[in-house]
């Protein structure tokens, strides 16, 4: 048996269906409007069935066809409203998933994990449609991207687990839960922009705290870790975030403030070298003698004589 399956990439590049293998034991379920998952350019790729034959179409070269992987959802739609997809694809120059969105359940999703368990990601998607389906999408185009990274991110995947959770159950009540949880992720998206804005206020406010503390306690043994634990967020989004507001590194504002407090103990008072380092928070005295250098293009003692002279 094989399948026509129309890909959930919106590119009119893909404008057509592709031809996959249905193993045997998942004949029963590979039907016309079934979502299914399938291998696409060394990765897989979520589709929709929108035509299945038992025999391979003419001119399809069978061994090099590949098998659908699994099927994620049930059939939605038939085959005159595939027809019909096709035909609003060709009339307004939409990819082929995008016509074919209407015709989906109310509230269905796709779940794809990775198979590493070291390395797993989530995808999950709500297709809903109404009367006011367009004046919402087009208001929220004029109020952001077509893609955004919520600041609160939590309650988006709370609501659309929800929503899985409620459909799934086919208590009576699922079509009204249903339409209050949409409502609210349509909330959540028509007004990211606001939470954004207020996200990176306190994202800038945790930053400043950041840099105040590193000019407070440059001389101590800072590192990665320790700011991270010190100040509940991730090493990684420190690092990037901190690049992005300061122009600089952690490492290299920690170099800057240790440098700067070396230069003072240069110019007025009469320690050692190797003392100063130690006060600043170098374990080692050639190291800060290089770090010194660099900065400020002369030699520790070079610097003390420019200033005593």
């Amino acid at each position: 048996m094989f399948a026509s399956v129309v890909l959930d990439i919106a590119t009119r590049a893909l404008d057509g269906a592709f031809d996959y293998e249905v193993p045997r034991e998942l004949e029963a379920e590979c039907v016309v409007g079934a979502t299914v998952l399938v291998p696409f350019s060394h990765r897989e790729a979520v589709g929709y069935v929108v035509a299945t034959s038992a025999w391979p179409p003419e001119g399809l070269d069978v061994a090099r066809v590949l098998p659908v992987s699994r099927v994620l959802a049930p059939s939605a739609f038939d085959q005159v409203s595939a027809r019909v997809a096709f035909w609003m694809a060709r009339e307004y120059a939409c990819p082929p998933c995008e016509a074919l969105r209407p015709f989906l359940a109310p509230g269905q999703t796709v779940r794809v994990r990775r198979a590493s368990a070291d390395d797993p990601w989530e995808l999950l998607w709500v297709h809903f449609n109404g009367a006011t389906s367009r004046q919402y999408h087009d208001y929220f185009l004029g109020q952001s991207e077509v893609v955004f990274r919520p600041a609160i991110f939590n309650r988006y995947v709370s609501a659309i687990t929800e929503i899985i959770e409620v459909n799934a159950s086919k208590k009576p009540e699922a079509e009204i839960l249903t339409s209050r949880l949409i409502v609210e992720l349509l909330t959540l998206s028509l007004t990211a922009g606001s939470s954004a804005n207020r996200y990176d206020s306190i994202l800038k406010q945790k930053l400043a705290s950041v840099n105040s503390y590193i000019e407070d306690h440059f001389s101590e043994d800072l590192s990665l870790e320790k700011l991270s634990s010190e100040f509940y967020i991730s090493k990684f989004y420190l690092t990037r975030e901190y690049k992005k507001i300061y122009g600089k590194t952690i490492f290299q504002h920690i170099i800057s403030c240790r440098i700067n407090y070396g230069k003072h103990l240069l110019r007025f008072t009469d320690k050692s070298v190797e003392e100063i380092s130690h006060l600043c928070g170098f374990n080692d005295q050639s190291y800060f003698a290089r770090q010194f250098k660099k900065a400020e293009n002369l030699t520790c003692f070079a610097y003390r004589k420019k200033w005593r002279d």
